[in-house]
């Protein structure tokens, strides 16, 4: 950590060694694994006593910093929900333990991130595959590659895309930033595809159409019929 942000860090910890109600901090995020840049912010997660939680922003010597306080049976609960939770525990690091359940949440968050996700449903596989060929439809559909309505589907595809590598291929979906990293070793294809796209220019949407099939051809390609089952949901009236 570089001094820019270790002058923060250290007023942060500091002012929440204060808090009477602070049971535990997790310092996670760029910073935390050393790979800040010069817009990376502070990120922190705390464990409150009491039932209560809340959030804030501040900025610290010039530095953004972001805490989450709840309680700990909250972030218990959100280790299952939200696979990102689950993944700054697992990465993060303890500063500060007042109360062996910091601790405990990191043991369970690394136990979740090291079974992985779980696998995918039939009906899982094919609403991807229709969210895929969709887009490449529409992708297919574009005129203007350098209009701004092209260029901001072209960014929601890119994310889509690689949400759905992640699912059918049972990895945690990391942060945009992060994924190269987690699929060079893992697809060199898709790899060079992602290296193309970011340094394509004009021809932006032929790359993310063939990025997408990519994805596709290994789990049977677009989905051009499909009559699945009907899923019923409960609506409030």
């Amino acid at each position: 950590m570089n001094v820019k942000f270790k002058e923060a860090y250290d007023i942060v910890v500091s002012e929440l060694s204060e808090m009477k109600e602070v049971t535990g901090v997790l310092f996670f995020g760029s910073v935390q694994r050393g790979e800040e840049t010069e817009t990376s912010d502070l990120d922190f997660y705390a464990t409150v006593s009491g039932k209560e939680g809340w959030n804030y922003k501040k900025i610290v010597k010039g530095i953004p910093v972001e805490i989450y306080f709840f309680p700990s049976n909250y972030w218990n609960n959100a280790l299952q929900r939200n696979h990102q939770i689950m993944i700054a525990f697992a990465e993060g690091t303890v500063v500060l333990n007042r109360h062996i359940e910091i601790n405990e949440l990191c043991n369970k968050a690394r136990s979740l991130f090291e079974k992985g996700p779980k696998s995918l449903t039939n009906l899982e596989i094919n609403n991807w595959r229709i969210k895929l060929t969709e887009l490449a439809l529409d992708l297919e559909g574009i005129s203007d590659n350098q209009s701004l309505e092209s260029k901001v589907y072209i960014g929601i595809a890119v994310s889509e895309a690689l949400q759905a590598y992640f699912a059918f291929n049972k990895m945690w979906y990391h942060k945009l930033g992060r994924i190269p990293e987690s699929i060079i070793n893992q697809d060199r294809v898709l790899s060079k595809l992602i290296s193309d796209l970011s340094s394509s220019g004009e021809n932006d949407i032929e790359n993310i159409i063939t990025l997408i099939d990519h994805i596709l051809q290994s789990n049977g390609g677009r989905l051009e019929e499909y009559n699945g089952p009907r899923v019923s949901v409960e609506v409030d009236t």
